[in-house]
């Protein structure tokens, strides 16, 4: 389980509005992951977080599921959300 490996890179990269290398670090993580899970022959699940939502291979061939409150599709369903506090 990975949790939004692009957290690291991607914060100084922003800032004026492009990734620069951070993006190029990303994919050749991407790459790495894939190749790993493939030498595995199917012994091996990688399950990855990520606010990054790159449209380069092979991260998009590897989305299962964009979840984002913006589509309706949180990771936390609505229903699981309640106001009481007074628990």
């Amino acid at each position: 389980m990975l949790d939004q490996p692009s957290q690291a890179g991607f914060p100084d990269e922003t800032r004026d509005g492009g990734f620069g290398t951070a993006r190029a670090t990303l994919l050749d993580l991407y790459k790495t992951i894939q190749a790993s899970v493939e030498a595995f022959r199917g012994g091996l699940q990688v399950i990855v977080v990520e606010h990054a939502d790159l449209d380069d291979e092979p991260f998009r061939s590897a989305v299962r599921a964009c979840r984002r409150r913006s589509n309706g599709e949180a990771l936390v369903p609505e229903h699981w959300i309640t106001c009481d506090t007074d628990e």
